[in-house]
């Protein structure tokens, strides 16, 4: 629980933490490792930045619009940019929606609501 209430979880603002500069920065950081390998991967199609991550609260604006600019930047092909939210996650209220070219949600029916349905 402790680690879970240091790392942004437990109802914490996961964006407005002290390490999200540093955090940051490795993010960029393994962005431009993973389109240095990949970007002429016939099967890449597009960059997934992120999954599931808490975009309710106004603190992550600065933080996505850093790496989906950085992505932009480091992309030949500039193929789109996407992220995927969670099945709480109610996408109206994401502060992050101006940033993906496309946005994804992952639905699980059957596994975290409604058992045996």
């Amino acid at each position: 629980m402790a680690a879970a209430s240091f790392l942004g979880g437990l109802g914490q603002n996961f964006f407005a933490g002290s390490w999200t500069k540093e955090l940051l920065n490795v993010h960029i950081d393994q962005i431009n490792d993973l389109v240095k390998r990949d970007k002429n991967h016939p099967s890449v199609i597009a960059w997934s930045l992120f999954n599931e991550p808490d975009t309710s609260t106004k603190d992550c604006i600065p933080y996505f619009r850093d790496v989906f600019e950085a992505t932009k930047e480091l992309d030949p092909q500039k193929r789109p940019r996407t992220f995927t939210l969670n099945e709480d996650d109610t996408y109206d209220q994401s502060y992050a929606l101006e940033f993906p070219d496309i946005f994804l949600l992952n639905r699980y029916p059957g596994w975290y609501h409604k058992w045996g349905i």
